[in-house]
């Protein structure tokens, strides 16, 4: 078979897919906004006297995070309506009769679940964020909740890889990137090592924090009676704090793409808390959208051994499917927050099981 015959043959079943995809994107982001939007929308509007108008918008800039989900679910239905189509209308008996095997018929499909994943990825790390963010930020300027750009008494604490002190900062107010009436004690392997205190604090984006007007004390750590006072009236302190974790609002991690949020877990783990759940949502960021890819691979035999297959039974396959990979997801996220498992092979498991049983089928189905 040459190749312009098999390029026309790849065109059709794109069409062919393209047309449930839609309609299942449409189906599903409906679906999944009635539940987990509306439900939570209205109490909001009825609660804050929120205007209709501004209601509608919230609801728009929280479809994004719905979508990422509705993704997943219409790449499994589009592959079992359209590949189902085929075996029913006797396509693929005429296929095989013409010596296209099933493994030539898959490899579309899994094309085109890639690309899906691929795009659910850009989708899920430059829109879902930015809308995220955006809507809370309308959200808590409406209600009256937002910070204060101001705070009194800041204190954090930064520990080591072995869960001991290493910096405890204490400014006795914030005001943005200025902190006023700081004192910062530092720690080596547990022991204490030296003692700033400043009038002032100011980060720079190009210099890092700035202490100005104020003293050291450094210990000795072999002899902790001996001491070593320094003062100063500009003196530059390295250490890893950006601003907005004393004044802003605490970004939500579906606010953050992938690279702030691994940033903020690692800014967790400095402070000593546990950042499991965290660590899980970053890994669902890739594994989530690679599940398009999961459910094609799986649909494809799934679909083809059916050969009288209604868009009825499609619908219901499509939906048992959905619900046992969230049903794993569920599960799997337990057994990684217990520890039982790394966190990322935790989020990966649901893929790589229903992988290797979309795996086990197809060579099945091919032989």
């Amino acid at each position: 078979m040459d190749w312009p015959r098999l390029s026309l043959f790849d065109r059709y079943l794109f069409k062919a897919l393209l047309h449930p995809f839609w309609m299942g994107i449409l189906g599903f982001t409906t679906m999944l906004s009635g539940t987990a939007i509306l439900f939570n929308l209205v109490g909001d509007i009825t609660r804050h006297g929120i205007p209709y108008s501004t209601g509608c918008l919230l609801f728009i800039m929280r479809l994004p995070g719905v979508m990422t989900y509705s993704f997943p679910m219409a790449t499994v239905l589009a592959v079992l309506l359209a590949l189902g189509r085929l075996a029913g209308d006797n396509e693929m008996v005429a296929l095989r009769a013409g010596g296209v095997g099933l493994l030539r018929v898959a490899a579309p499909v899994l094309v085109f679940g890639l690309v899906v994943s691929l795009c659910t990825l850009v989708f899920n790390e430059w829109v879902v964020p930015k809308a995220t963010y955006k809507e809370r930020e309308l959200f808590l300027t409406i209600t009256n909740q937002k910070r204060p750009a101001v705070r009194q008494n800041v204190n954090i604490t930064e520990y080591d890889g072995e869960g001991r002190p290493k910096r405890i900062l204490n400014a006795l107010e914030a005001r943005g990137s200025l902190l006023l009436n700081v004192t910062i004690i530092e720690y080596e392997t547990g022991l204490l090592s030296q003692v700033t205190q400043a009038d002032s604090a100011e980060f720079h984006p190009d210099l890092g924090w700035q202490f100005m007007h104020g003293v050291t004390h450094r210990f000795d750590p072999q002899d902790r009676y001996r001491m070593l006072v320094i003062e100063f009236e500009k003196q530059k302190l390295n250490f890893e704090l950006d601003p907005i974790d004393l004044t802003g609002r605490e970004k939500g991690s579906t606010e953050m793409n992938a690279v702030e949020l691994w940033k903020f877990i690692q800014f967790k783990n400095r402070l000593g808390e546990n950042t499991r759940q965290l660590q899980m949502e970053f890994h669902h960021k890739f594994s989530i959208p690679f599940a398009c890819l999961i459910f094609a691979l799986l649909g494809c035999p799934m679909a083809m051994r059916h050969h009288r297959t209604s868009n009825a039974f499609g619908v219901g396959l499509a939906l048992l499917i959905i619900m046992v990979y969230y049903v794993a997801i569920a599960l799997s996220m337990g057994i990684g927050l217990t520890g039982a498992l790394p966190t990322l092979v935790a989020a990966w498991l649901p893929n790589l099981l229903i992988g290797g049983v979309g795996i086990y089928l197809l060579k099945r189905a091919a032989h």
